[in-house]
């Protein structure tokens, strides 16, 4: 069984549900969120393992989490990784960031599984 706790940030409802079935499945406790601001409530209210996080979004977007996230002492080490339909230079830009990794839609499961997976291995 996998103790580790997921965040998810990501507005759109269907995709959410989707990322939030595929980690289940792969025994994770998944947190969601339907936008940045409630996304960084949960942050700090449960310190998840990781979080994964959309990077175009209303309230606060992906950057803007990121940059909450990394100036909270509580919260700087969790990885983050982000979650967009862009590819390319939107990627450096955001390791540029300090985004710990890149996950581009549309996606395989095993994909995200993988990228999850590794980010606790390191603990």
């Amino acid at each position: 069984m996998n103790a580790a706790t997921v965040l998810v940030i990501e507005e759109d409802p269907h995709l959410l549900d989707g990322v939030r079935e595929i980690l289940e499945l792969d025994e994770y406790h998944v947190l969601t969120a339907g936008n940045g601001g409630d996304g960084l409530e949960l942050t700090l209210e449960y310190l998840p393992d990781v979080i994964i996080c959309d990077v175009m979004m209303p309230v606060m977007n992906g950057y803007e989490v990121l940059e909450a996230i990394r100036n909270t002492p509580q919260t700087q080490y969790i990885p983050l990784i982000f979650f967009s339909a862009k590819g390319g230079a939107d990627i450096e830009r955001a390791k540029e960031a300090g985004v710990d990794g890149y996950i581009v839609k549309p996606f395989a499961a095993d994909d995200l599984l993988d990228m999850v997976a590794a980010f606790l291995s390191d603990d």
